[in-house]
């Protein structure tokens, strides 16, 4: 009879600890995608459009491993939406980070705080942003 507790107790601890470590797997997986898996894309900026209380609505395009995926983004310029609507009326390459594991997920980064959030260091293609001290 001891012997059947102690296995008992032991598969308990075993299955205990694999439902443990999957939690954490899962809850890595759902709530830092970008951080993680994120990879940088150039996207082409196709419409822009004033949204109340928002400050821009901001739909894009950008390919991945040979596929076409649109997105949706918004933009609070807090007080300095100007010079955001200025650069993205006039085609200047903006980037988005995406899931590589699943690319229809994607943010755009607009400005330093969207690069710092993410950990991420601004590659030479975005360094207007540092001149624009957004």
């Amino acid at each position: 009879m001891k012997q059947s507790n102690r296995r008992n107790i032991t598969l308990g601890l075993v299955g205990f600890l694999l439902i443990v470590i999957l939690f954490i797997l899962m809850v890595n997986y759902r709530d830092t995608p970008f951080e993680t898996r994120g990879k940088l894309v150039s996207t082409k900026i196709l419409k822009v459009d004033a949204c109340p209380k928002v400050g821009y609505c901001i739909e894009y395009q950008y390919y991945f491993d040979g596929k076409l995926y649109r997105g949706n983004g918004t933009h609070s310029p807090s007080g300095r939406g100007e010079k955001i609507g200025v650069i993205l009326a006039y085609d200047t390459p903006i980037l988005a980070v995406i899931d590589s594991i699943n690319p229809s997920e994607s943010r755009l980064l607009l400005t330093m705080a969207d690069y710092e959030s993410l950990n991420i260091a601004v590659p030479d293609s975005a360094q207007w942003i540092l001149k624009l001290d957004l």
